[in-house]
């Protein structure tokens, strides 16, 4: 999936300014797909811009953005874990097998 950057959309062309709907939006779809390196990039510029959304609400977003991305960093080690200690496991042409 192709997502625009930050950048982008905070300098939206045509006369089209970021609206706070759109800003929403926007981090609720980074969040979904767990892209977090996009959504704190765009809450530092919005924070820098003092643009569309108000501190309340950029508050609110990075508390939700603090969770997800603890529970998502948690889930990626265990899993990095299982993964390491089955490959131990299985064997050093584990990996073939895993491609397939």
């Amino acid at each position: 999936m192709f997502l625009r950057g930050p950048e982008s959309l905070l300098g939206l062309g045509d006369g089209k300014g970021l609206t706070s709907r759109s800003a929403k939006a926007y981090l609720a779809i980074v969040m979904i797909y767990e892209r977090f390196d996009l959504a704190l990039k765009f809450l530092d510029l919005l924070k820098a811009a003092s643009a569309v959304l108000d501190r309340c609400d950029i508050e609110r977003f990075a508390s939700i953005l603090r969770r997800r991305k603890a529970l998502f960093d948690r889930r990626y080690r265990f899993v990095a874990l299982f993964g390491r200690l089955f490959a131990g496991l299985a064997g050093y042409n584990y990996s073939l097998h895993y491609i397939y």
